[in-house]
């Protein structure tokens, strides 16, 4: 009987293996880079949320809940007229407009967020004399990172948002219903929230500076219609340069390119909604 109970934990063991292979990898500080690198490739993963951070939850999703009655009018509020979403987006400089408890956890997600991007550009073995020139400041906390909170309101009947590609290196979500989808291997899979967990997502620019998808890319997503209302919030990273465009790697030399050659790595459907309001790419006062 032992015996037999034994093989029977082992085996659920390997099939929830089996499953987290299956779908999206989670992620650990504890990695080895073989790990790291095998995320890359997907683009997407779960992230252990730190129990000091778990207690500034509930008030940003009451917060997201409430945007229409008390965030209408002021800075950074957008509505999608064909969507169902709204929107509050805001640069770090402007995070004080935030109530405490967002402050707090927007400032230790923006933290997971580069710990992240650390490790994976570690496990890809790029020059650590390199990081602060090609992520804009982002690696030394430097960089230029936005705080979004979004309600879907599932009395709209809209649709959600469209496939695309986060536009900027890396983001950590909290998402409290489901909706979000992505592709991996070119295969559609649902991204539930995971109680727990963040939602970890590559963007573009990572992709466009490493210029391998063997190796990383970003990754593809949308929200459906949703006919519950849904919470998300996260960081948005990028980085500060001191002109329009964006590095690349190409072997092993670097260089600076066009941000017009950024386009080949956006969604068709979705690249031209980028070009206004805080998507624009390149626009350094968003």
């Amino acid at each position: 009987m032992r015996s037999s109970n034994y093989l029977l934990f082992i085996f659920s063991l390997l099939s929830f293996n089996l499953m987290a292979m299956d779908s999206l990898p989670f992620l650990s500080e504890s990695m080895d880079k073989k790990d790291w690198r095998n995320f890359a490739k997907v683009g997407c993963g779960y992230y252990p949320i730190p129990e000091e951070l778990k207690k500034y939850l509930a008030s940003t999703v009451d917060l997201a809940s409430t945007l229409n009655a008390s965030w209408k009018d002021q800075y950074g509020y957008s509505c999608e007229a064909k969507q169902q979403v709204e929107i509050l987006f805001l640069e770090k400089k402007d995070w004080n407009n935030y109530p405490q408890e967002t402050l707090i956890l927007a400032q230790g997600m923006n933290e997971i967020a580069v710990s992240v991007l650390l490790n994976v550009l570690q496990a890809l073995e790029i020059n650590p004399e390199l990081y602060p020139k090609i992520t804009g400041g982002l690696s030394n906390l430097e960089g230029k990172n936005f705080f979004k909170i979004a309600h879907y309101d599932a009395t709209k009947d809209l649709p959600g948002i469209p496939w695309h590609k986060d536009i900027r290196w890396i983001t950590v979500l909290f998402i409290n219903q489901e909706g979000l989808q992505g592709k991996v291997d070119g295969k559609i899979i649902d991204v539930n929230p995971l109680e727990g967990y963040f939602v970890i997502n590559l963007g573009v620019f990572f992709e466009a500076f490493i210029n391998n998808p063997e190796i990383l890319t970003a990754f593809e997503h949308q929200v459906v219609q949703v006919n519950k209302d849904r919470v998300s919030f996260g960081i948005f990273c990028s980085g500060n340069y001191p002109e329009e465009g964006f590095y690349q790697l190409n072997g092993q030399d670097l260089f600076w390119k066009n941000p017009k050659e950024m386009k080949c790595f956006l969604v068709e459907d979705k690249s031209k909604s980028f070009t206004i309001g805080p998507h624009k790419i390149f626009n350094n006062s968003n």
